[in-house]
Parts: C-alpha cells; sequence; structure tokens
C-alpha cells in the first residue's frame, strides 16, 4: 500500500488552524496565522518539538531548556557540578578483621524545564525508576524571585552562584553514585507544570479539602505498615507510589504541590452501620480480614483489637470498603498534617455496610434494604419512634467521643458530631425531632472532651439543614444546632443543582456553553432549587419549571433550599398549619459563619446538573446526572468549582454579620468550601492500582480532585504561546485539558501550535488583530440562503473527490503516558484506505485517546476531499477563514476568504468536535516501591559439609521476598563495635518442618516421608547416585544440633509444601542431632549454594557475640538482632562406630572402630590417615557419678576392681567414647549400656 506524506491531506487538517489571509498582522503574527492551503501539519517529521524515545541529561553549552505543559518527561541540561567526593571507611578492629571499603558521592543540578513546576513526580536513573526519598535533593520551581541553592553558593562563593530565574531546576547533594558504576546516572524526569495563567484557576481557589477515603485499616497511616504473610514475606499494606514513603505522605506532598493554597484539611474516619432501622443499627470500627499480623503496629480502633471489630462485607471475595483507620494511623496522619501547617478537622463518616443479598427488613414494609445506601435514609418506624432514635444515638455518641478524644489528644482544631442524617434530624415525633436533641447534647458532650478552642459542627445535607415542610406546617429543626453554644458554625454539605443542561435546544441554550462560568455562576444562587423547581421527572424533561415563591409572607428563601444567604440573614419563624409564629426560633440572624463542609461535582458529562450523584456499580445510590451520556468530563468538574469559589469570593454575594468578628465578619470564611474530595492514595497509583483497591474503577466519573489538579488548560497554554509570540489572542473558545506536551527548547509559535491543533481540533480565526481560538466542530455559523450571491453557479458550489467515500488510514506516534512517555503508535486503519497519513504528536495520550485521534484525523481527511465554493456580500460579514458554518444541515470550514466587490470562500466539510480534551491521559503507574522487608535469617555453627571439612566458620541463610538484593551480617563484642562479617546474594531456600522428624539409623535409606513448608525455591528430586554424591542436602534443626540429612524425591502438595521421601539420616558425623529428634516447626535449610559463611576469627569462638543482620542500608528497614556463639562444630571428632564390650578375667573391655572427620571414605586399602596423635576420652556413668580417663588406642579397659568401687552391688552402666581433636576437645560420643554383675 502506497503511503502519502501527506501534502494535500495535511493541509486540509492544517488550514483549520491558521487559514490564509493573515499576512497582514505583521511579520511575527503573519508567521504565526498566514498559513496556506499547503501547511502539512501532519508531515511525517514535525521539526519542533519533536517525539524522543530516550530522554538524556545533557550538558551542551548553549542548549535549549525545555517548554513543558502539563505531566511531562524530560531529560534536562546539567547545569552545575561539584568535584566527585570520595569516602573511605574501615570497619572491625580489636583482632577482628579489618575491612576498607570506598564510596563516592557527587553533588549536581540539572535544568528541568522554562517556569514553575507544581512538582516533580517521578524519576529514573539509567531508564530504571528511582527513589528520589532515599538521595537528598532540593527542587527550584521557577520562580522570577527564587534564590541561588546554599550548596551552589558554598561551593562558587557568595555572590558568585545564579538563582536560574524562571527555570525550574533540581539539585542532588552527595548523590551517592557506586550504584551507577561511580559515575553520574543518566537522570530523567516526570514535572507537572500548569501553564503560566492561574487567575481563578482551580490550583489557586481551593483552600480546603476532604481528605478520604475514610477508610483502610492504615490509609492515613505515615509509618509504612507493612503485613507480614510467613517468615521473610512482607507486603507494604500502604506503599504503592514511587517513593519510599507511606501513601498519606506521598499524597499530601502532592496536595501540597498541587493545591498549594490549602490551608484546611477535613479528615474522613469512617465506622460502619449495618442496618437503615436506627433502633437496630450498630455502629462499629471494621476491618477487611479478622487474621492479619501487621508491623510496626496493629489495628487497634477505641480498643477494639481486629478480632473483635465488624468484619466487612465483599464483593466477589473482595471487601466493599477498607476498614476502619487505625487509631495509631490518624495519629500520624494528624500530627503530620498539623506539621506542615493545615488546621485539622477530624470527620466522623458513616458508612452503610449492607450488601445486596441481605435479610433486614426495609422501612417501607416491602422487600428487603438496598444495597449500600446513603446514611441519610437511617430513619425509624413511626410507632416508637423516639426509643429507637436513643438507640441509635447511643451507639453513634460513642463512636463520636472516641474520635472526640482523639481530637483532644492530636490537638487536632475541629470535630463534626455526624454528616448528613435528614432521615433522623427531620423524624417528627409529637411536634419534636428528638434526633436533633441528641445531636444538641452530643455537641455539648463533645465541647467539654475538646476545649473552647476546638470547632465544633455538624455537617447538613443541603436539603436538610433549613427549613422542614410538610403540608402547610413549616419548622427548622436543626435551628437548636445551630444556635448552640456547643457548635461554631453552620456545616453544609452542599451538592444542589448548579445547571439544567442537555443536548440540542433547550431553554438554557442561550447562554451558549453549559460549561462556562457564565452559566453556572447563574445557577449557584438562581436557578432550580432558588428561581424554581419541577414537580416531577415529566416535568423536567419538558422543562416545565415552576416558580418558588411566598405568597403569604414574602419570605421565598424558606422555600429555596439554595438560597443560604437568605436563610442566614434572616430570623426563622415556624409555621402551623399556615401561620406564621410571632417568636421566632433560636436562632439569630447572621449568629455564626456558614462553611460549606464537602462541595464538589462528578468529573461526567454535565455533572453541574446533579453533583450529588456519585458512580458506584455496588452502591443502589450509583446515578449519573440528568441528561449526562455518561463520558468523563474533568472540565466541567473544574468549571463548576472554579465558579463556585468565584461566586463566594465576590462580596457582593457573601454578606457580612456584626455578630462575629472573625472571617471580618463574612458568612462563608475565606477558608469556607472544603471541597469533595483529596484522596489520602497517592495519584497515579490510585486509580491505577485496581488490584489493591475496590474502587478505583469508580475515579473515571468520580468527585476526585487527584489527577485533575496541576495540569494546564488548553486555553492557557494556546495563550501562553501567543504571548511568546507577541500576538494578541483571545482564547475563551477554547475547551480542555493538555494532559502533557514538551518542546525541547525554543521553538516557533506555529511549531508549538501545530501538534495542539492537531490532536485537539482547534480553528483559529483573526478579527480586529486578534488571533480567535475555539474548538472545531462546535456552534458553527448558519449561513442564511438570502446571503448567499449566485454568479453564473449555484449558490453552494459543491465538488467532491472520486475516494470521498474511503477514510484514509491514519498511523500517529505519540507519547504514551501510561508507558512512562515513551513513543507509540496508534492506528485508524481501514481496509478500503489505499493511503497512510503518518502524524507525529509529541503530546502525552493514553492509547484510547491515541485511537480516538487517529480515527478522528482519518475522518477530517476523508471529509476534506469534499469541497465548497460560494460567495457573500460584503455588508455585514462576520465569516472568516478558519470560521465553521453551516449550509442545508452540513458543517463547512471555510479555508480561503477572497475579498472584492464581494466575498468568495473556498471550505471543506468539517467534522465533529473532539471529547479528547475533556479527559486528560492518566500517566503509567510503574513497577512500584517494595518496603525493606525484615529477613527471615538464621546462622548455623553446622556439622563438617561435604567438600567443607576444614570450614568450620558459622554459616548464614536468609531470605526474604521481595527480596532487598542481599543482606549483610555483621558482628562484634558490642553493638557499637561491630564490622562486616558476609553477605548473602540471592534468597536462600528455608523451611519448617509440618511434623516431627524422630530417630532413625544413619548411613541407610528411609524410605519414609516428611512434610515441609519452603521459602526461596523449588525443591526437586534426584537420582540415588546424585544423592550419594552430595546432592539435596538439608540442615535440620534439632534439640541438640543440626542434623545433616539428604532425600532422594521432593513432591509439590501444595504452593510451597513439599513431601520429601528417601531419606539418609545423620549424615556427616550428625547422629547425635538425629538422636534428638525434631518437632514439628522446626527449621529446615537447604544448601543451595546461596548461603555464605561468615568471617570469624579463631579466638572469638566460644565467646557471645552481637550479630544483626539486614539490606545494606540498615536504617531503611528493620534488622535482625540476636546475641550467639559459635564453638567451630564442624572440627569436632565424629563420634566411633560399632562399640563392643567383652569380659576378660573380671575385667570389662570395651572397643570399637574409629571414624575419621576428614577423609573418611577412602576407596584404597588401609584405615582412614589420622590427623593429630590418636586419643580418646571414656566415660562410665554409676551409681557413684562419673569415671573418666583418656585412651590412646580404640580400646579401653575397665578393671574389676575399679568397676566393684563403683558398682558394689551391681547395676547398669553407661559406657561412653569419643575421639579427642587437635583443640583436645572431645568430639561426638558414643555410648553402650552394660549391666554389671553384683561382686
Amino acid at each position: 500500500m502506497a503511503e502519502l506524506l501527506l501534502g494535500k491531506a495535511g493541509a486540509a487538517i492544517g488550514a483549520a488552524l491558521l487559514p490564509k489571509g493573515l499576512a497582514f498582522l505583521g511579520e511575527t503574527a503573519g508567521r504565526l496565522a498566514g498559513l496556506a492551503l499547503d501547511v502539512q501539519f501532519l508531515s511525517p517529521v514535525v521539526q519542533e518539538p519533536r517525539l524522543k524515545s530516550f530522554h538524556l541529561t545533557e550538558g551542551r553549552e548553549g542548549a535549549g531548556i525545555p517548554i513543558v505543559y502539563g505531566r511531562c518527561r524530560v531529560g534536562g541540561q546539567l547545569i552545575w557540578a561539584a568535584r566527585f567526593k570520595e569516602r573511605r571507611e574501615v570497619e572491625g578492629g580489636k583482632g577482628g578483621p579489618r575491612v576498607a571499603a570506598y564510596s563516592y558521592s557527587l553533588s549536581f543540578a540539572v535544568a528541568l524545564c522554562e517556569g514553575e513546576v507544581s512538582r516533580v513526580s517521578r524519576c529514573w536513573a539509567n531508564g530504571e525508576p528511582f527513589d528520589l526519598s532515599q538521595v537528598t535533593w532540593r527542587l527550584y520551581r521557577g520562580a522570577e524571585d527564587q534564590a541561588p541553592d546554599p550548596l551552589i553558593e558554598a561551593v562558587e562563593g557568595a555572590g558568585q552562584a545564579p538563582g536560574y530565574a524562571g527555570t525550574a531546576y533540581i539539585v542532588f547533594e552527595d548523590m551517592p553514585v557506586d550504584q551507577f558504576g561511580a559515575r553520574m546516572p543518566q537522570l530523567s524526569f516526570e514535572v507537572v507544570r500548569p501553564a503560566a495563567n492561574d487567575e481563578g484557576r482551580m490550583e489557586s481557589v481551593v483552600r480546603a479539602v476532604n481528605m478520604i477515603p475514610g477508610s483502610g485499616e492504615f490509609a492515613l497511616a505515615t509509618d509504612i505498615v507493612k503485613r507480614r504473610t510467613g517468615p521473610g514475606r512482607e507486603t507494604a499494606e500502604n506503599l504503592h507510589g514511587p517513593e519510599l514513603k507511606s501513601d498519606f505522605e506521598a499524597s499530601l506532598d502532592q496536595l501540597e504541590a498541587e493545591l498549594p493554597n490549602v490551608s484546611r484539611v477535613q479528615l474522613v474516619v469512617a465506622w460502619f452501620g449495618d442496618d437503615l432501622r436506627c433502633g437496630e443499627c450498630a455502629i462499629r470500627p471494621g476491618v477487611e480480614i479478622m487474621s492479619k499480623t501487621t508491623t510496626p503496629h496493629a489495628w487497634s480502633v477505641a480498643g477494639i483489637t481486629r478480632g473483635d471489630a465488624h468484619l466487612v462485607s465483599a464483593i466477589d471475595g473482595r471487601p466493599s470498603y477498607g476498614g476502619t483507620p487505625s487509631d495509631e494511623s490518624v495519629r500520624q496522619a494528624v500530627a503530620m498534617l498539623k506539621a506542615r501547617g493545615y488546621h485539622v478537622t477530624l470527620y466522623p463518616f458513616l458508612l452503610m455496610d449492607i450488601p445486596p443479598d441481605n435479610v433486614l427488613p426495609d422501612l417501607s414494609g416491602v422487600g428487603m434494604q438496598p444495597a449500600y445506601p446513603w446514611r441519610g435514609r437511617i430513619s425509624a418506624a413511626a410507632s416508637d419512634a423516639s426509643a429507637q432514635v436513643e438507640a441509635f444515638f447511643t451507639q453513634h455518641r460513642a463512636f463520636i467521643l472516641h474520635y472526640a478524644a482523639l481530637a483532644s489528644e492530636t490537638g487536632a482544631d475541629g470535630i463534626l458530631i455526624g454528616s448528613e442524617l435528614p432521615g433522623l434530624t427531620r423524624l417528627r415525633v409529637s411536634g419534636e425531632y428528638p434526633a436533633v436533641d441528641a445531636l444538641c447534647g452530643l455537641a455539648e458532650d463533645v465541647r467539654a472532651v475538646v476545649g473552647a478552642e476546638c470547632e465544633v459542627s455538624y455537617a447538613a445535607d443541603w436539603t436538610e439543614y433549613g427549613a422542614h415542610v410538610v403540608g402547610g406546617d413549616v419548622a427548622f429543626p436543626l435551628d437548636d444546632l445551630w444556635a448552640h453554644p456547643a457548635t461554631s458554625y453552620v456545616g453544609l454539605d452542599w451538592y444542589p443543582p448548579m445547571a439544567d443542561w442537555r443536548a440540542g435546544e433547550h431553554v438554557d441554550a442561550s447562554f451558549g456553553d453549559g460549561r462556562g462560568s457564565a452559566y453556572l455562576s447563574a445557577n449557584i444562587a438562581g436557578g432550580e432549587a432558588f428561581d424554581w423547581y419541577y414537580a416531577d421527572a415529566d416535568g423536567r424533561l419538558a422543562q416545565d419549571r415552576l416558580p418558588i415563591t411566598d405568597g403569604a409572607y414574602g419570605e421565598s428563601w424558606v422555600y429555596r433550599p439554595k438560597d443560604v444567604a437568605g436563610w442566614w440573614s434572616n430570623a426563622h419563624h415556624a409555621r402551623v398549619a399556615g401561620v406564621r409564629s410571632v417568636s421566632p426560633t433560636a436562632w439569630v440572624p447572621r449568629m455564626k459563619p456558614v462553611r460549606f463542609i464537602e462541595m464538589g461535582a462528578p468529573a461526567v458529562d454535565k455533572g453541574a446538573n446533579q453533583p450529588n450523584v456519585f458512580y458506584d456499580p455496588k452502591s443502589v445510590e450509583s446515578a449519573l446526572p440528568h441528561f449526562s451520556i455518561g463520558a468523563r468530563d474533568d472540565v466541567i468538574q473544574r468549571r463548576a468549582i472554579e465558579a463556585f469559589h468565584a461566586f463566594w469570593s465576590d462580596s457582593a454575594n457573601n454578606p457580612v454579620s456584626a455578630e462575629y468578628a472573625a472571617h471580618g465578619g463574612r458568612m462563608v470564611p475565606d477558608d469556607g468550601v472544603s471541597l469533595w474530595a483529596w484522596d489520602a492514595r497517592p495519584f497515579p497509583a490510585f486509580p491505577l492500582r485496581d488490584d489493591v483497591w475496590g474502587d478505583a474503577g469508580n475515579w473515571r466519573l468520580g468527585h476526585w480532585l487527584n489527577g485533575r489538579t496541576g495540569l494546564a488548560l488548553l486555553s492557557d497554554v494556546a495563550a501562553d504561546v501567543c504571548e511568546r509570540a507577541g500576538v494578541a489572542c483571545d482564547v475563551s473558545g477554547l475547551t480542555g485539558i493538555v494532559s502533557g506536551y514538551a518542546s525541547d527548547g525554543p521553538a516557533s509559535a506555529r511549531a508549538l501550535l501545530d501538534p495542539l491543533a492537531t490532536a485537539y481540533g482547534i480553528a483559529c480565526t483573526e478579527r480586529d488583530g486578534v488571533l480567535v481560538f475555539r474548538m472545531l466542530g462546535e456552534s458553527p455559523v448558519p449561513l442564511a440562503s438570502g446571503r448567499l450571491i449566485q454568479i453564473d453557479r449555484p449558490a453552494m458550489e459543491i465538488t467532491r473527490g472520486g475516494l470521498e467515500a474511503a477514510m484514509p488510514s491514519v498511523r500517529v506516534r505519540y507519547l504514551a503516558s501510561e508507558s512512562d512517555h515513551m513513543p507509540a503508535v496508534a492506528w485508524a486503519e481501514t481496509q478500503a484506505a489505499d493511503e497512510i497519513a503518518d502524524v507525529d504528536l509529541p503530546v502525552a495520550m493514553d492509547e484510547d485517546q491515541a485511537r480516538q485521534c487517529a480515527r478522528s484525523l482519518s475522518e477530517t481527511l476523508r471529509l476534506s476531499r469534499t469541497g465548497a465554493q460560494f460567495a457573500m456580500a460584503a455588508d455585514g460579514l462576520v465569516v472568516e477563514a478558519g470560521d465553521v458554518v453551516s449550509w442545508d444541515g452540513v458543517a463547512w470550514r471555510v479555508t480561503e476568504r477572497s475579498d472584492t466587490v464581494s466575498v468568495a470562500f473556498k471550505a471543506v466539510r468539517a467534522g465533529e468536535a473532539r471529547s479528547l480534551v475533556l479527559a486528560p491521559a492518566l500517566p503509567g503507574s510503574g513497577p512500584g516501591l517494595s518496603a525493606p522487608v525484615e529477613p527471615d535469617v538464621v546462622i548455623v555453627d553446622p556439622p563438617a559439609l561435604p567438600g567443607q571439612d576444614d570450614d568450620a566458620r558459622p554459616l548464614a541463610f536468609a531470605f526474604a521476598e521481595p527480596w532487598p538484593g542481599r543482606v549483610l551480617f555483621e558482628a562484634g563484642g558490642s553493638p557499637d563495635q561491630v564490622s562486616l562479617r558476609g553477605e548473602v546474594g540471592r534468597p536462600c531456600t528455608m523451611g519448617r518442618l509440618v511434623g516431627a522428624l524422630y530417630p532413625h539409623v544413619s548411613g541407610r535409606w528411609q524410605e519414609a516421608s516428611i512434610w515441609v513448608d519452603v521459602s526461596g525455591g523449588a525443591l526437586s528430586s534426584r537420582t540415588e547416585a546424585a544423592v550419594l554424591n552430595g546432592a539435596n542436602t538439608a540442615l535440620v534443626e534439632t534439640e541438640a544440633g543440626w542434623e545433616v540429612l539428604q532425600y532422594r524425591a521432593a513432591e509439590l502438595l501444595a504452593p510451597d509444601n513439599y513431601r520429601l521421601d528417601g531419606l539418609l539420616r545423620g549424615q556427616q558425623g550428625s547422629e547425635p542431632a538425629m538422636a534428638a529428634a525434631a518437632a514439628a516447626g522446626n527449621r529446615i535449610l537447604f544448601l543451595t549454594g546461596a548461603e555464605t559463611r561468615l568471617d570469624v576469627a579463631a579466638w572469638e569462638r566460644g565467646l557471645d557475640l552481637v550479630w544483626r543482620a539486614g539490606p545494606p542500608s540498615f536504617a531503611a528497614g528493620a534488622t535482625w538482632i540476636a546475641t550467639q556463639a559459635f564453638e567451630a562444630v564442624a572440627l569436632r571428632e565424629w563420634s566411633p562406630a560399632h562399640m563392643r564390650a567383652a569380659w576378660s578375667d573380671g575385667d570389662l573391655l570395651v572397643s570399637w572402630i574409629r571414624r575419621a572427620r576428614k577423609d573418611g571414605d577412602p576407596w584404597l586399602a588401609g584405615e582412614p590417615v589420622l590427623v593429630g596423635p590418636e586419643s580418646y576420652r571414656v566415660k562410665v556413668s554409676g551409681f557413684g557419678g562419673v569415671r573418666e580417663w583418656n585412651v590412646d588406642e580404640p580400646t579401653a579397659v575397665y578393671a574389676e576392681a575399679t568397676r566393684t568401687a563403683d558398682f558394689p552391688v551391681g547395676g547398669v552402666a553407661l559406657i561412653e567414647a569419643a575421639q579427642v581433636g587437635a583443640d583436645a576437645l572431645p568430639g561426638a560420643w558414643a555410648a553402650i549400656h552394660v549391666s554389671i554383675p553384683a561382686p
């Protein structure tokens, strides 16, 4: 198939951005805007910026600094370096081994990009993920007034170090480089940089957030908590990011960087309710699994340990929720938040753990209770409601008071006593509201615990806080709570509709854009639930809007849930049967500030229509907003948040009170809007790690801010590029977010805009010397037939290419965000196509977005084969080159305008607007890090091993999963005098006996089986000959030392569980250890070559040495510490064999056969060669004690006189013999029992 290099095809797409006719703007603007029809945005090689397969750290003089928008990977430029440092360390001494070690480090600085970045999210060294938390580094974000780095200034001299104003750079101080071959590694960095304009942007206006998920047993811990699943096997519960720090700390780092003006964090902590009937509902902390061993601390909440906690329900074998955060993790989270300067409010939260297969009667009396419902449904039957409410608040009170005590202990600045319980607070019994009375009493109790300075309030649902209207009756049930002296402010969970947008023609269509700030702002204190309401679903569909009024008393705010300012500013008078009470409620107008405890919008199409809904397939509450198509839309979420903050920041909308001075008396304080939500799980691990978190799939359309902040708006990118070129522009028509886009260095505005125009579908028109940008396919200008001029041809002359119906194949090369920003290819391949268009886009996309882009470009090329020509009168003409017009229902993109007496136009068919910009691409999560594991370690004093007869050094075994690379062993007389004795470089194969192992005869095959649990390797069967030659050897722990055992067959019965058959017992002179037997659970260590000998000096034998073992950086993880002495068992002589006793003339003659420890199995004739003089120690144990003596041959005489003295009345004598070694110590003993007759 022939490949087209996109001359004509590229022009069709390229002309959409900056068509003909704009050269008069001047040389600079003309170069940007005066693009002819043959502009090839999609030429096979885009010169600037380029796709890069390698991200290298360079150090070229005069090299350009990258220009970055969004989240990108850059190599950077080396801008400063100090000399290498060499360190020499000598360990040991005082008679022990001395080891000299050399290490090297380097200090240097790397420029990342122009302008200010929010953070460095990831780093690679020599192409591999690199944990920045393990080195000392400082990030200079690129401010114009940033000061020089103190290290650079110290090296170069005072006043000699530049601050690199306007350049983001990173400084590494004494970075160890031994692991990189004692040289500086090739580094690359993922940086996050929004465009420069932050006025009114979400990143700059947000002052407070709710920290979720509220569940996760250790989600809030700042320690890395590990679950131990077996010896040496540990899994981090809360480490899933690219640095060796807890998820909470990593997420908090991201919050600080991406929402720098946040000063208030509401820490959500959940318990679980199990019934919507308030009198039956148990409120308890929950766990994900009943049996789990964790370190450094175990789970405990309110004195309840794991075995006594509520076990959360499961869906397909996975917990439906995370467990309640442990109390210790809450303490740690509050401490870290306060240390960073945040105002901390504890937010106890009730989750309803009611699975779909429950048998709980529904409150309606029909069927069972819905699955995983909203806590706002909790209520009571009409009969005996007061008692049921009392029963509920007995448990709720214990729940809240526990966190009040934690708030007091940790110094938290505030606490909420509950949230969103309209089913209870609006439960009226004989004209009273028992749940409100209970909340008032609870507020008093909490205030007594937390003291006067801690803020206390309740978070009411937006439909709950104000008037309760039942027929002609109007009450204000929560006024007693809001007015109570124990509460600090009015707390609202604020999710009313901010839009009523839908496709096609509708009442609000005149606003032009459902995401526009003007439209959204008009619906904050206006629109639905303020000016009007819908009576039912049919009314909503028809947009039959019914006005909200109060004809009786002119207090429309009573019936307007969104009129919080009206509610706040007025006295509240109850009504009974429509008659207004003369006396107001306890509420005094403007008496306390209002805080929006929760506010947010889902990132889904038309999310502002119904901000209170969320997508969660497991829950009965799961829904999409009204009229939503269910597509992800991060832009509407951002716009709703920005509009809401802008509205309440305007003093015209935010009234002032004379009742209090705090916050300038404003109704809504500057930090009074807390967004829902920021997750304690770091992005992008959440949501990519759906194998870890069951709710990860909900992120896509949910309220989460993580991953949606810190990126560049498409409008801001275009404005920044035009500002660099000195061109005036209007970018108000651009919608969307740039995931990531970078140029290697200085580039023309055209070179920077070309790829964006192609990828995102941008059109540009010049009007009055200003470049006007907008999205292709949106809001085409209709052409009235009466305005077209017919001159010897049809009003609209259409020409079609010969292959109009055939869609060309498009091959898009892009930066794969999920693959560490490496180049990737996406195809829009069509069978009928006879051409291939190659498109290079140095834009970060995920695979789906790239395919969507390729399909859109293919369709654009197909449509561009259909052209049109038409002419219009010049008067009142508003159509310019680049505009999209519609004629007879078909959209056309104007490519050329010629002005004469009339105005002639050329155009091509236009496609639909692209949705790529509404949902930025997700980056890859990378392989993640493993927390340092405390290895399973054992040091043994083994018998002589085959081929190692004279090696008596201790033998070290270590296993860990994940393996830390190596485990070092150090020892010394005291902890401060240790030196390196050896290291294990790969995991050893270690196990435990499942059952007891009893004594047997040595030197014979034992056709019996033992069962073992094994870690660190697989066992295999070997031939009998191989076993006799030393294969399949293991050490078994017994009460008398270590038995050397061999096995012929190994059968895997279950994961890590084996049956061993065909045993050889008591090998290598280890019969005494075998004779002691081994209990179930004792160790069995397999000799695979991974084990290592440890250096112990001869004079250290028998001394108690302090041993410790761990990964190379002991500070990074727990270490094994023990005190042990080693006796060099391998040098002991073996026990004699064939011991016999015979009587001779009243004497007892005892004999044996010597066994040699070394070279004891010669195939030649003769006995084994002696090592040193032959000597034996003989012992006789009887009634008179123990008699010992030495002999120099394998025979001993127990003389009659001596025997008579030792056994005056006869008995049984235990006679033992042992060969004496070169160290003058007896080896292993052989024994025989002899009956001694009476004299």
